[in-house]
């Protein structure tokens, strides 16, 4: 279906001589300033009736002798008019909007009744369904997307209401640009969300589908029921069709649904991406917390563990079957001091003249020799070899003290093996 009428042949301009500067006028360099078309309108053309309709069935040419100033001198001087000379100066010097859309107000100006057409396209339904359905083919033509953009930037359907009074191309004019705007408004929460830029893709052909959707009912329904077709339940609860439907009275919306649901169907909502990044972090933070709080426990337990440790090591140099082994001062005196216990050598050790590091050895006892505790200091613990002379190691009266290390390696008393006594506490 196509809205644009066949052109007719040149009938009502009487002659058209195209004169190639390029052949006939060459500057010294060589260069041609290009090339001019001149438009000459025969004896029949006396009217600004008859110039609207040669200007319509011809318009690429009219619009070259448009913007060149050839309208407004034919109007001025063939014509005799000169308001309508000004307003043709006016709208060829005009600027912030297309040469098209300024040579059709003309246009309107020399004849408000004309069966108008803009650009070829004819204005009434079955042109603008035919204009929109040409756009949104497999192939569009440049004139066809020529035609809509400028219809639609210039709001050309509000100046022919405006020029012949038929308001319902203005009340159209203004819904099809309040559904396109919804349109746009909708497909951009794709691009919003990071994802493809919808609206640069697919404007074009929205605007046309959204114009044949508004002057054709069974357009509009193919457009619903594509939508249907697409809103599945695999996109119902992406975050990109919330509150869209097919069904929805907006022709904007039910596009909007359409290609809203197509893009959904393979891209992942990014409000569930998000969630599920949120979710990680948060558990990466918490393992992170937790695993914190571990290291300080097990780096607290380490210390009081080592505290404890070294807070019994003046102690442990033996481990009494007493009373625990109490700080003793240097000054003790092994043949008074009282025993606070009995305890065993776990391994060989040496006894030495004083409670330091580097003293001098005076006897080494071996493993398993049965000792009494009489004191301690820090690392060391004062023992005397317990007085019975059948103790492997025995001096009587010895007053020394061995170092402890680790555990002390001297552990409770126990049984003798066979022929040694038992160890008894003294005192």
């Amino acid at each position: 279906m196509s809205g644009r009428r066949d052109r007719d042949p040149p009938a009502p301009l009487q002659s058209r001589k195209e004169i190639d500067v390029a052949d006939e006028t060459r500057t010294e360099t060589g260069e041609s300033p290009g090339s001019l078309v001149a438009l000459e309108l025969g004896p029949s053309v006396n009217s600004a009736q008859a110039l609207a309709r040669v200007m319509t069935d011809h318009w690429m040419e009219a619009t070259r002798a448009f913007i060149k100033g050839d309208l407004e001198r034919f109007i001025r001087e063939r014509l005799g008019n000169a308001e309508l000379a000004d307003f043709a100066r006016d709208q060829a010097q005009g600027n912030g909007s297309s040469a098209d859309a300024r040579m059709f107000r003309l246009i309107l100006r020399l004849d408000p009744k004309i069966e108008a057409r803009y650009m070829g396209y004819e204005l009434n339904e079955a042109g603008l369904a035919g204009l929109a359905a040409e756009q949104d083919g497999p192939f569009p033509t440049q004139d066809s997307s020529g035609a809509l953009r400028t219809m639609y930037t210039d709001r050309v359907l509000t100046t022919y209401a405006e020029a012949s009074g038929a308001d319902r191309f203005r009340e159209l004019d203004d819904r099809w640009h309040e559904e396109f705007s919804t349109w746009q408004e909708l497909v951009e929460r794709v691009k919003t969300s990071g994802g493809d830029d919808l609206f640069s893709a697919l404007s074009w052909r929205a605007r046309a589908r959204i114009l044949l959707g508004l002057v054709d009912t069974k357009a509009a329904e193919g457009i619903r029921e594509r939508a249907r077709a697409a809103a599945s339940d695999k996109v119902t609860n992406h975050s990109w069709m919330k509150g869209l439907s097919p069904d929805d009275p907006s022709i904007g919306t039910v596009l909007a649904t359409a290609d809203l649901a197509q893009a959904a169907a393979t891209t992942d909502d990014p409000v569930v991406v998000q969630r599920k990044a949120r979710a990680k972090a948060i558990r990466g933070r918490i393992w992170s917390i937790v695993s914190t709080l571990v290291f300080i426990g097990l780096v607290v337990w380490g210390f009081l563990a080592l505290s404890n440790t070294g807070g019994t090591t003046q102690a442990e140099s033996a481990t009494p079957t007493g009373t625990a082994v109490n700080p003793t001062a240097a000054s003790t005196d092994p043949a008074t001091a009282s025993v606070q216990g009995t305890g065993v050598t776990n391994k060989a050790v040496d006894m030495l003249t004083e409670p330091k590091e580097g003293a001098d050895v005076v006897q080494h006892l071996d493993q398993f020799t049965v000792v009494e505790l009489i004191g301690s200091a820090p690392g060391f613990s004062w023992i005397r070899i317990k007085d019975t002379p059948d103790v492997a190691g025995y001096v009587p009266g010895a007053d020394v003290s061995i170092r402890c290390p680790g555990t002390c390696n001297i552990a409770p008393a126990s049984p003798p093996a066979s022929g040694s006594p038992a160890a008894s506490p003294s005192g």
